[in-house]
Formats: structure tokens, sequence, C-alpha cells
């Protein structure tokens, strides 16, 4: 499954998160090299020449009509978007709650809550890129009808910082030092130092007082968020914004919602009366359940998915476009596991694993795939970089496993990307692990989903290849719920209990997401407090790669930021702390009968409130 976690203040699909060509914010936003240029401009001005905010006021709202169906394999895991973990729970989420800004199904940024994009061409960046002013939409409404207004925006920064949260703003919007509310629909952030990624500094908004739940209290509320996991989300009591808000909650059947009865931000109200997310426990129900119509829009395939799926194409829109999800293995590098020394705390290891891992026939064996298709999906970073989808500041000569005894006729050192589980890799991977106190095998401990075929079928290859350097792999298939579950639900991969996880990550446009799963800030179980944003599950601890994700975040100049995420992609795969294996489409199946969807990279959710029931095509 997914592995994807939530924060509240993007619900971008990463991720928390993600995109046709990518789109790069620093060009959308801020080339804050150029923010000299309006940094005289004070607030104040800003404020007085700024046209009024766009009004929400309907006069008719939309009439909704029929049931709409939306599936998955897995059920979601809970509905709060600070303490959901899987994909599963961002589809209905994303039908619970809007955000400031958005992307589309082509990853282009959309102003959601806001009346616009800030930038500096329209004032509303300033102060050389310190100084960021939010104008939001007037009229919208949480959903007990209170109005949304700039209040919301410094009481979910304050949410955000509180450590209850993670602090979710750790390395995004701790970079706001004060935030000021000259008006009842505006906010100006004032920052420590220029972002390079505007998206990222914003906060979640939430309302300041809630009944029964928090009354003018951040950090009352952040508990609540953050560490109440009785504060589910699985009804119409919870504050929300979006245009669907939950009626009710059967776990492993389904969840109805209903429309909002007060949304306006994109729309007049949505236009479905009843929307379900229908839950089907493994791909051939789900598959069978899309082409007899018993649910409309399906998820959580692969490209193997494909064959059996295209059979069926004749009863329902079949897309497949790029995404940003990779499928992977991750190391756990604590020094330990189980009371004994833990043989994936060795570099060396880890390369001769890398190295004598035949990536390309795993792909083709588990996939069903032929050898072209296989190399324009193959990955050798999280950088998403293929034929169809690149993601920006993908390292291009990154394009193989690095192999520390291949000789470099480009360097004249030794040292290159080669490509592995080709004889001579795996004669190096021999070599490096000879020189290891491992060098006559041991046994790994490899954890992944149940249910999932695709995954047998890719261990079996890892045990074969592995075999050949005296390594063998012990296979424990878990359920989803368990493996990415949280700290309080005792989840393997936040409390570390494996060797090797075999799982997907939905990334989002910008790069500056992976932080979460790569900085050594965001381990879990080093945590007193425990929070979903720290997704660093093998426990990377490299100073390197901490450096090179702030200074590419602090940085606005487009050279500083390659060379520093640059710098992450080949230490990533030159310690291979990671072993990425493929890109993965977004396959999705949409009923005939469904209008208004729109899928894309970050999947077809990003438009609910547009979804319609139409007549059979």
């Amino acid at each position: 499954m997914y592995r994807s976690r939530y924060q509240h203040r993007m619900l971008l699909r990463r991720l928390r998160h993600g995109c046709a060509a990518t789109v790069l914010l620093a060009a959308l936003l801020l080339p804050l090299s150029a923010a000299a240029a309006v940094s005289g401009t004070t607030t104040a001005a800003r404020q007085a020449n700024h046209p009024p905010a766009a009004s929400l006021r309907c006069k008719h709202r939309n009439a909704a009509a029929g049931t709409v169906r939306y599936s998955h394999w897995q059920f979601p895991d809970t509905l709060n978007p600070y303490q959901a973990t899987t994909i599963s729970a961002g589809t209905t989420i994303s039908a619970m709650f809007d955000s400031l800004l958005g992307y589309d199904n082509r990853s282009r940024l959309f102003p959601v809550m806001l009346s616009r994009i800030p930038t500096i061409k329209n004032g509303d960046v300033s102060a050389g890129g310190t100084e960021i002013t939010l104008h939001l939409k007037r009229g919208m409404q949480w959903s007990n009808g209170a109005e949304i207004t700039s209040a919301a925006v410094w009481f979910g920064w304050k949410i955000d910082m509180d450590v209850q949260t993670g602090p979710a703003c750790i390395s995004s919007c701790d970079v706001i030092k004060r935030i000021t509310t000259p008006d009842r629909y505006s906010a100006v952030l004032y920052l420590k130092r220029p972002r390079a990624n505007i998206v990222k500094v914003l906060p979640s908004l939430w309302p300041r007082a809630w009944p029964g739940a928090w009354s003018n209290d951040p950090h009352v509320a952040a508990h609540e968020l953050g560490q109440d996991g009785s504060f589910s989300f699985e009804d119409a009591g919870y504050p929300t914004n979006g245009p669907f808000q939950v009626e009710s909650f059967v776990r492993d059947d389904r969840i109805v919602l209903h429309p909002m009865n007060h949304y306006t931000i994109l729309n007049c109200g949505a236009h479905i009366r009843n929307l379900i997310f229908a839950f089907f426990s493994s791909k051939p129900d789900l598959i069978a359940a899309a082409a007899t119509g018993a649910t409309d829009v399906t998820e959580g395939y692969t490209v193997a998915d494909l064959p059996l799926l295209k059979q069926h194409r004749d009863r329902y829109r079949l897309d497949a476009p790029p995404a940003f999800t990779f499928e992977h293995l991750e190391f756990n590098l604590d020094r330990s596991y189980g009371g004994t020394p833990n043989p994936l705390a060795t570099r060396d290891v880890r390369l001769a694993l890398a190295l004598a891992m035949d990536k390309i026939g795993l792909i083709r064996s588990a996939l069903g795939i032929n050898l072209k298709q296989a190399r324009s999906i193959v990955a050798w970073t999280p950088w998403i970089n293929t034929p169809h989808l690149k993601l920006g500041f993908a390292d291009a000569s990154v394009n193989g496993q690095w192999d520390p005894l291949e000789f470099n006729a480009t360097t004249h050192h030794y040292g290159a990307y080669v490509q592995p589980g080709t004889p001579t890799a795996l004669r190096h991977a021999r070599q490096i692990l000879q020189h290891t106190t491992y060098a006559h095998g041991f046994t790994l401990d490899l954890v992944t989903t149940s249910g999932n075929p695709v995954r047998a079928a890719q261990v079996e290859v890892l045990s074969n290849n592995w075999g050949r350097l005296g390594v063998k792999l012990n296979p424990q298939y878990i359920p989803s719920s368990r493996l990415f579950g949280a700290w309080t639900d005792d989840g393997t991969m936040d409390h570390g209990d494996f060797q090797v996880a075999m799982s997907a990550i939905t990334n989002a446009p910008d790069p500056d997401a992976l932080k979460f799963f790569m900085e050594s800030r965001f381990i879990d179980r080093v945590k007193r407090v425990h929070a979903t944003i720290n997704s660093n599950s093998a426990g990377i601890r490299d100073p390197v790669i901490d450096r090179a994700f702030e200074r590419a975040a602090n940085d606005s100049n487009r050279e500083v930021r390659k060379r520093n995420y640059y710098t992450v992609q080949e230490r990533m795969t030159q310690q291979a702390y990671w072993v990425l294996l493929y890109f993965r489409p977004f396959i999705t199946t949409t009923s005939f009968r469904l209008q208004g969807i729109k899928p894309g990279p970050l999947g077809p959710y990003w438009n609910m409130y547009q979804w319609k029931v139409g007549r059979l095509q």
C-alpha cells in the first residue's frame, strides 16, 4: 500500500503529501532574487491598494442529486488529517477539507481559499520575500456555519507550531516569526527569512473555538488534533470546510458523506447527494465491482493490474497518468535489531544488497512488462524522472546503483553508477561484503503489505537475488493498517520493527516534501511526543542530507537549490539508505456516468466539488 502522510495545511496530495510537466513553485511564485523590486512597499500600502476579497455569497445553491461510490482495497485508518497515514484516508479527507492553495490535474497551482496567489508582481510578497499577505475569500464558512476569517490563519499556525502536532510546522511554517490580521479577511506572515516555496510556508486554518473541543486555546486544539485518537472526524460534529462531511462511518465497510450545507469556497455546494466510500478487501473484488457498476471510482493499482483492468474497459474509463509515487525498499539503520547487531547499520552491507539486486528483472517479473517498459519506469532516486513526467531538480546523472569498486572513465577514479544485478555488479557486491563481519551471510526480516500479489512476486525475486550473497530473507506480510499505523497503534514502520520494508510513497510537486522521510529530525521512534509528520522510518541520521534539504528550502536561487537537491539524491544512493524500485502511475477507473472528474498525477480527488452524476454515455 502507499504510505503517505497528511498535513492539513497542505492537503495537496503528496502528501503530505505529488505532479504533468513539473510545476516549479519558485518560478510560479517566488523568484525571490527579484524581491528587492517591491521590498519598499509597506504592508499598509498593500492593504490600501488591494481590491476587495472575492465574495462567495451564493444566490442559488446547487441541487445535490444521485449517489456516487468511490473505492479502495484498503480501508482508511482515520479521517483526522494530522493522524492519517494511508492514501485511502486521503481520498476522503480531500472531500472534507479545502486548503489555501491547491494543485489541479496538470499540477498547476491555483487559489482555493485565497482570492489570489501571493506573488511579487501583485504586491502580496514583499520586504525581500519576508512578508507574505494572504487575502481570504469572503463568505467562507466552517461546517457549523461560523465564518472563516483571518483569525483562523493565526490560530492554525499556533496549532501547527505546538509539539502536540509534531510540530507540524517543523521546517516549513516555523519560518514564520509572527502573523498579524489587519482586517477580517487578510493575514500577513512575517518570515524570519525568505523561503523558496510559498506553499510550504502556509499554516493550517482552524476555528478558534469548536463546541466540546476547544475555545481559544491552540494548545488544547493541538492535543485534540494531534494526539487524541478518538478525535477521528468520523461524523458531522467535527470542524471541516470542504464540499462534503461525514454522515456515518462503519469501519471496514463504508463511509457515507453528504454535502456540507455551508460550502461556498469553490462551488455553491456539492452536486452529489450521497458520496460513499465503499470498501473492497482485494483488488480482484475491486475490479469486479468497477466492471459491474457496484462502484464508480477505484484506485490502488499497479501496472501489473492493467491487463485485467483493460479486459473491462468498455465498462469504465481507465486512466493511468504518470504520478509522483514510487515503490521502494527502506533499510532500518538502527545499530541493533531484536537485541542483536543490525547488519544494515553497515553501509557496505546495504551497498552489497543494492548491487546484487536485478532491478530491471524484478520489475519485469513482478509487473509482467517488457524490457522497454521496465526501463521507462525504473527508479534510481525518489525524484521522478521518466519520459512523461519529471520532478524539478531530478538528477539525471544518477542512473544506476552506486558501485565504489567500478572504475569511472570520466573522473578516472573508482566509484560509478552501474546496472545492478549484472555479473560484474554481483562480483563487486561479494567483494564489498567480504570486508564486513557479515561475509558468510545473515538473515533479514522483510515486511510488506498482505494481500498484494505484486509485492509477493517482488519478494520472491529479492530472495533469489540476495540468496546469491548468502542472505536469507524472512518475509512477513502484514495488514497495511498495522504496517503504516501510528505510534499509538503500534505501527511497524514508526516503531522500527523491521529490517527491510517494501512500500510506496506518494510525493508532492515540490521535492521539499521528501525531507519528512529523510531528515534526522523526523525519526518518530526517538521522539517523546509522537506525530505522523515524523516519516523517517529508516532512521536516516545524515547531517549532509539535513543541511542540503534546509539550504535548498531557504534559498531562492535555482542553482543553489539544484546543487543541494542533487546532493540529497547522490547521498541516498551512495549510502544505500533506500533502494528505489520503480515509479508507479496513478491508475483509476471511473464510471461513464460520473461527470466533472479530472484524473492527473495527483489522482482524481482534487476537484470533488465539481463531480456530478450524469447519464450513461
